[in-house]
C-alpha cells in the first residue's frame, strides 16, 4: 500500500513539474514575441506542441507567431488546424488574415463564406470578404459587403473609404457621394475629401 501511495506521489510531483516547465516556456516565448525575435518563439512554441499536438491554444499561438513572422503559408496551415481541432472565430479571423496576405482573394470569398453560415452577420468575416472582392476589382460585390459592414460600424471610417471607393469604381457615382458627403461633414480632415472633390463635384 505504501509502495502504491509512493509512486502516486512521485506522479503527481512530476506532473506539477511539468506544468511549471510548460509555463515557463510559454512565458519565455512572450518575452520573446515582445522582442520581435519570432523565430526564437516559434522555436519555444513548437517545444510545446510535440508535448501535446491537439492543444489548440499552442497551435493558433504558432499561427500567429508566423503570421508576424511574415510567413503567411505556415500561419495559414496552423489556423486551419487550430479551427480543426475546435472551431474558433480567432482561428477563423486567422485563415481569412493570412489568406489576403497571401493574396488569395478566391479562397479568401470561399472561407469567409462557409465562416458566415457558422457566425452569420459575423462583421470581421463581413468586411475580409468585401476587402477580397475589393482588390479582385469585383467592386459591386465589394459594395454589398461593405455596405453590410458599414450598417454595423456607421462611424468606422476605414470601412467607409472602402465604401465610399467601391460604390464610385462599381459607377453609382450618386451613392459615393453620399458617403463623401458624410466624410465632409464628420471627417473634415480626411484626405479622402480631397481625392475625390474633382470626382464627386
Amino acid at each position: 500500500m505504501k509502495y502504491w501511495i509512493f509512486i502516486i506521489i512521485i506522479l503527481l510531483s512530476v506532473q506539477i513539474l511539468l506544468a511549471d516547465t510548460a509555463a515557463q516556456i510559454l512565458q519565455n516565448s512572450y518575452t520573446l514575441e515582445a522582442k520581435k525575435d519570432y523565430k526564437k518563439a516559434i522555436e519555444l512554441m513548437k517545444i510545446l506542441e510535440k508535448s501535446d499536438t491537439n492543444d489548440e491554444f499552442y497551435t493558433v499561438r504558432l499561427g500567429w507567431l508566423y503570421y508576424a513572422s511574415y510567413d503567411y503559408q505556415k500561419s495559414f496551415e496552423y489556423y486551419q488546424k487550430s479551427n480543426d481541432l475546435s472551431s474558433s472565430i480567432e482561428a477563423k479571423e486567422g485563415m481569412l488574415n493570412s489568406l489576403l496576405a497571401l493574396r488569395r482573394w478566391n479562397d479568401t470569398i470561399l472561407y469567409g463564406s462557409q465562416f458566415l453560415k457558422e457566425f452569420p452577420r459575423n462583421s470581421i468575416f463581413i468586411v475580409k470578404i468585401g476587402y477580397a472582392y475589393y482588390m479582385k476589382r469585383d467592386y459591386s460585390n465589394a459594395v454589398l459587403y461593405y455596405k453590410e459592414y458599414c450598417n454595423y460600424y456607421k462611424w468606422d471610417f476605414n470601412g467607409q473609404t472602402y465604401l465610399l471607393r467601391s460604390y464610385y469604381l462599381a459607377g453609382d457615382l450618386q451613392s459615393a457621394k453620399q458617403v463623401y458627403l458624410k466624410f465632409k461633414k464628420y471627417m473634415p480632415q480626411s484626405t479622402i475629401i480631397n481625392e475625390f472633390a474633382e470626382k464627386l463635384k
